[in-house]
């Protein structure tokens, strides 16, 4: 009986760090799949202001112009960008989006009855620019964007 006695003492003195090593682990578990979750919920809110960028890059690629609606839109689809992104991406759609009223209104004064001459030259050299720019901006746009939209 006196073997039985220290046999349950013994299992009892291991059952607590056991659990405790349990508990641990199950907490763990959840931090990681919690944390996992976070990240998969602000992939999704990133990736939207990552499509938002890329689709008014694609309107001066396709239709080389943008109009005050684009312009609009990516304003609201980019908004939470300060929340969502350090201050380098926020900057960055600041910067694409002062581009683009510039390309709107280098676009609106080529289609105007801006004479031939040295100022409309000038003004479509610059146009030129800007446009070679944006598309430019598919590859940048990618790999700032890169290091919040990986998973890993």
């Amino acid at each position: 009986m006196d073997g039985a006695k220290r046999i349950a003492e013994i299992v009892s003195t291991a059952v607590t760090p056991i659990v405790a090593i349990v508990l641990a682990r199950i907490a763990y578990k959840q931090h990681k799949t919690n944390e996992l979750k976070i990240r998969a919920d602000l992939y999704d809110r990133r990736i939207a202001v990552f499509n938002a960028v890329t689709d008014l890059i694609g309107a001066v690629g396709v239709g080389a112009s943008i109009d005050f609606d684009q312009l609009r839109i990516f304003l609201q689809k980019t908004r939470e960008s300060y929340f969502l992104f350090e201050k380098e991406i926020p900057e960055y759609l600041d910067q694409l989006y002062k581009a683009g009223v510039d390309f709107r209104h280098q676009n609106k004064k080529l289609a105007s009855n801006l004479p031939v001459g040295s100022e409309r030259t000038a003004l479509a050299e610059a146009n030129g620019k800007l446009s070679k720019w944006f598309l430019d901006q598919f590859e940048i746009s990618q790999k700032k964007f890169a290091r919040y939209l990986r998973l890993t």
